[in-house]
């Protein structure tokens, strides 16, 4: 805590040369001197009748402005409501104006909310907690005028301002004050005396003590705003502004605090208007300068309070997505719901509708945060599957908002019964289909949407309906014809036409009508170097054949794909699966394995196997 504390004599000759330099320090900067600095800034102080003074640091669109105050002004969403906050109260050259608080809109404090009893408040503050409130107020006022011609105090958020912002011992202070909230303004200059971490500490003077203002701001010779005033009968302490804007970075709430951000580097601005007019400097914030103060390297954390941070401006946003969809950073994805990331990341989507690049790269971050399991229960919390298809139906020819679109999709519906339903209920599977048609080369988003496809159908017999009418199986061979060498996407096409064949018959007489022998001789001789692929080709023939063996059966007696099928065999010759699969073939068929497996060693134990227990066709 930040008390006085008794002197020996070593330190009362210290205070007294303290003192000696503060009465200098303060006789050669006097009140006036400061208030002239802080001019342009004074029109953002407001008061809270009753309770004291907070500033203004934001204008959010013309919805709502943003304030900046102390606990002891308003300690919870209750206490606000109701409230108002005057503007212009003290100045001659323009009429007072009232803004109703919001507190609906806004509303954050570091600590449990609370109930201040500001007849209790001659305490010390501490750095246990930074007592600071930011509450939102309506952008028109209750009668005439706006927060539109109120600028709003700039904050320190770039590390050169919020180097400019530090305070330490003998940093000269000035406070704007409103006492107990009355409507008298008071100024009050003050030295530091001692420096928290977050809390400092001034010197008291006799004259300055015996009441309570609190909530105002405090600005430094320069003008600079450099905290928020608590003072409290016999002490005087401020909330640095750099802590308090690190809290708000850290707490992942500096985002609701919008700031005009500049794409270009101001020094580069032009000075003169067309007719040699000199042009006022930008006020705005550069944002490489903002990136450079709060990009720590390609942490999760802090990648994500960077896109909660400045989540409006387009610049830190590419560059942050860029590297959360960097290659090195995918297993760092696993911890995006653990670090709260997924609604910031989808808001940027909400934030930037019409940016096909940065949605296309939001959905690529998403994606990879989609294929960790731990994530999708937030994902689906947040309801994002409809937003997907908001975007893929927004943007129906652009082939990576629809690939990532699917993807996620998939990833939720991998094991989500409800997600299935959701997205057939939505129509989902209609935007789908028309993604897989206009994008026929698109490998990546083929094999998941065919992969899709099969999580639909599998073990829902109305899904496979639906699908079967819209086109969905059709299309299994038109990809297979188009991408008949891409291995993952056959390997998809495979599994779905196994699917298919375990789960209805009449589907699997239409599967044979479109040649599937075509596709699964196919995907024997492409699958030279995948050995699950092919135990899968060979469980779908079985499947398929074990349908109708007298119609399909005469395709196994037929010497190319026996011997497609043997090839498959002898390319892994210790796969006890594969063997297993290609021997219940020939089993189906009442032909004798031996013939094509004489030599190999493990036949006799897998007919044994298959003939006694229950793989027996």
């Amino acid at each position: 805590h930040c008390q006085p504390r008794p002197l020996d004599d070593a330190g009362q000759a210290e205070s007294v040369t303290m003192i000696a330099n503060r009465l200098q320090v303060l006789q050669e900067l006097t009140t006036s001197d400061i208030v002239l600095e802080c001019t342009n800034h004074l029109p953002a102080v407001c008061r809270i009748a009753g309770r004291g003074a907070a500033t203004l640091i934001s204008r959010v669109y013309d919805d709502y402005g943003v304030l900046l105050t102390s606990v002891f002004v308003i300690g919870s969403k209750g206490e606000a409501t109701g409230l108002e906050a005057t503007f212009f109260e003290n100045d001659i050259r323009r009429k007072k104006r009232e803004f109703r608080l919001r507190p609906d809109k806004l509303f954050f404090c570091p600590r449990p909310e609370t109930t201040v009893d500001l007849g209790k408040s001659n305490i010390p503050l501490s750095d246990d907690f930074l007592p600071y409130c930011i509450v939102a107020c309506n952008f028109q006022a209750n009668g005439p005028g706006s927060l539109g011609d109120i600028t709003p105090i700039r904050l320190p958020i770039t590390a050169a301002l919020l180097e400019a912002a530090a305070l330490g011992p003998g940093s000269i202070s000035l406070a704007v004050q409103y006492p107990s909230g009355g409507p008298e303004r008071k100024y009050i200059l003050a030295q530091v005396e001692e420096s928290g971490q977050s809390i400092h500490s001034y010197h008291v003077e006799s004259i300055q003590s015996g009441y309570l203002a609190t909530g105002g701001p405090f600005f430094d010779a320069k003008g600079t705003f450099v905290g928020v005033c608590h003072h409290s009968q016999n002490f005087i302490h401020c909330m640095g502004a750099d802590a308090v804007v690190r809290h708000l970075f850290e707490s992942n709430m500096l985002g609701e605090v919008e700031f005009e951000i500049l794409d270009t580097d101001p020094e580069l601005a032009d000075k003169y208007g067309p007719e040699g007019e000199q042009l006022p400097p930008p006020s705005g914030y550069f944002f490489e300068d903002l990136w450079n103060t709060w990009y720590h390297g390609d942490d999760m954390a802090n990648l994500l309070h960077l896109v909660t941070a400045f989540l409006y401006s387009r610049p830190i946003l590419v560059r942050a997505l860029q590297r959360l969809t960097h290659p090195n950073a995918r297993a760092g994805l696993e911890s995006m719901a653990a670090n709260g990331g997924v609604w910031p990341v989808l808001r940027i989507l909400d934030k930037h509708p019409f940016d096909k690049h940065v949605i296309e790269a939001t959905l690529a971050t998403l994606g990879g945060a989609s294929s960790f399991a731990v994530n999708r229960p937030q994902l689906k919390h947040f309801e994002t599957m409809p937003i997907l298809l908001t975007c893929m139906r927004e943007y129906p020819t652009n082939p990576m908002i629809n690939q990532w679109g699917i993807y996620i999709v998939m990833n939720l519906c991998e094991e989500d019964h409800e997600c299935r339903d959701a997205f057939l209920a939505a129509g989902g599977f209609e935007v789908q289909l028309a993604a897989m048609t206009r994008f026929i080369s698109n490998q990546h988003l083929q094999q998941w949407a065919i992969r899709l496809m099969m999580l639909l159908m599998q073990d829902n017999a109305e899904h496979e309906a639906l699908i079967f009418q819209q086109g969905g199986v059709t299309h299994l061979f038109t990809a297979g014809e188009a991408l008949w060498n891409v291995e993952l996407v056959v390997e998809a096409i495979v599994l779905t036409l196994h699917v298919i064949a375990q789960q209805s018959a009449e589907l699997t007489a239409f599967l044979w009508q479109q040649n599937v022998l075509g596709v699964l001789k196919a995907a024997l001789d492409l699958f030279c170097s995948n050995e699950a692929a092919l135990v899968l080709t060979l469980a779908t023939l079985h499947a398929i054949v074990q349908r109708d063996k007298p119609t399909y059966g005469a395709v196994l007696i037929d010497e190319v794909f026996s011997r497609s099928v043997n090839k498959a065999v002898g390319l892994f010759p210790s796969s006890t699966p594969l063997l297993t699969e290609a021997a219940k073939c020939y089993l189906l068929m009442d032909l004798d394995p031996h013939r094509a497996f004489h030599d190999h060693p493990m036949v006799e134990h897998v007919i044994r196997t298959l003939m006694q227990g229950e793989g027996n066709p």
